[in-house]
């Protein structure tokens, strides 16, 4: 069973509290749990997902962004997540109307 590599960066800045998640190979369903406990492992007030070196993001995949969203936000937390502007992963999260989930702001690169 593949899982997505999740690649914590810490906080880009001293000063920011964002923590960003850098993940790579495929994001599924099954990854909601690795994810969250990494992501609420240190107090911040954001994290941000990296999906730019994802290579395939499932139907589940989207799911899974939705429900760290509002699990984060149930904690007080808010979540960010930066995609190519183009390519499979723009084209999943758009068909499947992840990107119009009200507690996730979506950033193209």
């Amino acid at each position: 069973w593949a899982v997505a590599a999740i690649l914590p960066l810490g906080f880009t800045d001293p000063n920011d509290r964002t923590q960003w998640l850098v993940l790579q190979g495929t994001l599924k369903e099954s990854d909601l749990a690795p994810l969250l406990d990494t992501a609420i492992s240190s107090d911040v007030g954001m994290v941000t997902l990296d999906l730019c070196d994802l290579a395939t993001l499932t139907h589940g995949g989207c799911w899974t962004i939705r429900r760290l969203g509002d699990d984060l936000w149930a904690r007080g937390c808010r979540l960010a997540v930066v995609f190519p502007a183009q390519g499979l992963v723009a084209d999943v999260l758009r068909s499947t109307g992840t990107m119009g989930h009200p507690r996730v702001a979506f950033h193209a690169s």
